[in-house]
C-alpha cells in the first residue's frame, strides 16, 4: 500500500537523523569528548593515529547506513506488514517468490557481515581513544560521562543492529532496524504480487482437483 510505504518511508528517515547525529559524535570521541587540552593545541603522533582510526570508524558506520537504509527501503518496496499475519508469515512466500527471497538472503548476510565487522573495528576505536582520553588527556567527571554516553549509543547500535541481522537469516525474513518495535514485513507488496484470473484458476481446479484458495493471495 502506497500510504504504508511513506509512513515507513517517514519513520526509517525520522530515525536515521537521530542515528547519525549520535554516530558523529560516539565515533570522534579524540573531537567531541571534553579534554584537559583540544586535540588542535596537541596534534601529536599519537593524537593524530586516534584521529584517524576515529575517522575509519565514521566512514565505516557511513557505509553501514548507506546499507542500511538501502535495505529498509528495499524491504518497504518489495513487502508489508499486517497485523493479521504473525511476524513468520513472510515465509509462505517463499515457493511462489524464489528469485525475491534469493535477494532477501543476500542483503541479509551482506547486513551482517558488516556489522560483525564493524564490532570488531569499533571496539579498537573504543580503546585507543580510552587510553588516550581518560589516561593522558583526562580533564574532569565530563570526560567519563561524555565518554560512556556518546559510545553507549554506538554499542547499542551495533548490537540491535547485529540482533536484527541474525534474526533476518535465521527465519529467513526481513526484520526491520528502523521501523518500532523492528517490526517485521510480513507479506508481499501488492505491487509485486503474481496475480491469477478466474479462468486460469478455473482451468487448473478442472484438471488438477485443486480448490481455487490454493491459488488465491490473501485479500487484505
Amino acid at each position: 500500500m502506497q500510504s504504508q510505504n511513506l509512513q515507513q518511508s517517514f519513520s526509517i528517515f525520522h530515525r536515521f537523523l537521530g542515528d547519525f547525529v549520535s554516530v558523529s559524535i560516539g565515533t570522534l570521541c579524540i573531537i567531541f569528548v571534553p579534554q584537559q587540552l583540544f586535540i588542535i593545541d596537541n596534534l601529536s603522533i599519537v593524537v593524530l593515529f586516534i584521529l584517524s582510526v576515529n575517522i575509519l570508524t565514521m566512514f565505516l558506520f557511513m557505509y553501514l547506513f548507506f546499507l542500511e537504509l538501502k535495505r529498509e527501503f528495499w524491504l518497504v518496496n518489495h513487502f508489508d506488514y499486517s497485523k493479521r499475519y504473525d511476524s513468520l508469515h513472510l515465509q509462505t512466500y517463499k515457493t511462489r517468490y524464489p528469485e525475491l527471497f534469493t535477494h532477501l538472503k543476500k542483503i541479509n548476510y551482506d547486513y551482517y557481515n558488516l556489522y560483525y565487522g564493524l564490532r570488531i573495528i569499533y571496539i579498537l576505536n573504543i580503546l585507543c581513544s580510552a587510553v588516550y582520553i581518560i589516561g593522558f588527556n583526562f580533564l574532569d567527571y565530563k570526560t567519563i560521562t561524555s565518554f560512556l554516553t556518546s559510545t553507549w549509543f554506538c554499542i547499542s547500535k551495533i548490537r540491535n543492529g547485529i540482533d536484527v541481522s541474525k534474526q533476518s537469516i535465521e527465519y529467513e525474513i526481513g526484520y526491520s532496524y528502523y521501523n518500532i518495535q523492528n517490526l517485521s514485513f510480513n507479506r508481499i507488496d501488492p505491487a509485486f504480487k503474481k496475480h491469477y484470473s478466474t479462468s486460469n484458476v478455473n482451468s487448473l481446479n478442472d484438471s488438477q482437483g485443486r480448490k481455487s484458495d490454493l491459488f488465491s493471495e490473501e485479500s487484505i
